[in-house]
């Protein structure tokens, strides 16, 4: 782990003050559609997330680090996928 250069995890009202920097989200994946995955915020807000490798995420739930691009997108530098069922 690169404690280096810490990334600040946010949900989608905070993500606009963070465009060009890296952030951690986590979410639910709602869709997926051209290399960009719909993500669900803790807020309830839908995050559009260019995935790294053009695919779709293989588990419901997921952590994305990435490069916040817009005040609702990013572009993910990596990810951890949290499974199926989150917190429960």
């Amino acid at each position: 782990m690169d404690c280096t250069d810490p990334a600040p995890r946010v949900n989608f009202e905070h993500l606009p003050r963070f465009v060009g920097k890296k952030v951690r989200l986590v979410g639910q994946c709602e869709g997926f559609d051209g290399g960009v995955a719909k993500v669900k915020a803790a807020d309830g807000g839908i995050v559009l997330v260019r995935t790294k490798s053009g695919a779709p995420y293989e588990n419901n739930y997921v952590e994305v680090e990435g490069l916040v691009d817009g005040p609702n997108s990013m572009t993910e530098v990596e990810h951890t996928l949290f499974g199926e069922k989150f917190g429960a």
